[in-house]
């Protein structure tokens, strides 16, 4: 198996079943519309690769041969500290199969940008209520650090507030579509 360096790569395990009630037999390989390849490795394990142009979704499923008839497929998803990931690959596999927006992994922001959005809401949400620079920066980085560095010459700690609050008037006047339609936002600045 080759993979492309540019290609977003998925992994998702799940169950197969054909013992639930016809209405429940919600997938059916040999009806998918798009690129898929299934492969059995010698275990007998089923590896069913779905690939589109910006995404490959491997799905590992065990249980009943998916490409002989329809089954009810149960994604596994091991716990909540996965789950962040898991939003990710979920919404890339429904982009492959139901042609919906994906809304990838690369597509959310990544730690450090989150706290950039969160302290930005934060400011905002400040700003709004009528709070100082100095009181919103105490909320997001806390009493000790504000006191330490408020009145620092450099000023930096006065920057980063008035980029916070910035950033948040970005986001009410319009940025937060781009980011809740699963594009990229820039928040660095």
């Amino acid at each position: 198996m080759v993979w492309t360096d540019q290609a977003i790569r998925c992994q998702l395990t799940a169950e197969a079943s054909r013992s639930v009630a016809w209405r429940q037999l919600d997938f059916e390989a040999r009806r998918l519309t798009l690129n898929a390849h299934l492969h059995l490795d010698a275990l007998g394990r089923q590896h069913l690769i779905l690939k589109g142009t910006t995404a490959q979704v491997v799905l590992h499923i065990s249980g009943p041969l998916v490409t002989a008839g329809p089954v009810h497929i149960r994604l596994l998803i091991d716990g909540l500290t996965a789950l962040d990931h898991a939003v990710g690959l979920l919404s890339a596999l429904s982009h492959m199969i139901h042609g919906a927006k994906p809304s990838l992994v690369i597509d959310r922001p990544g730690r450090v940008e989150a706290l950039k959005l969160r302290d930005a809401l934060i400011a905002i949400d400040g700003e709004q209520a009528g709070a100082s620079r100095r009181a919103i920066a105490t909320v997001i980085y806390g009493a000790d650090r504000v006191a330490e560095e408020w009145g620092h010459p450099s000023g930096r700690l006065k920057a980063v507030i008035k980029r916070d609050v910035l950033r948040g008037r970005r986001l009410v006047a319009g940025g937060y579509r781009q980011l809740v339609a699963g594009g990229t936002t820039s928040v660095t600045t």
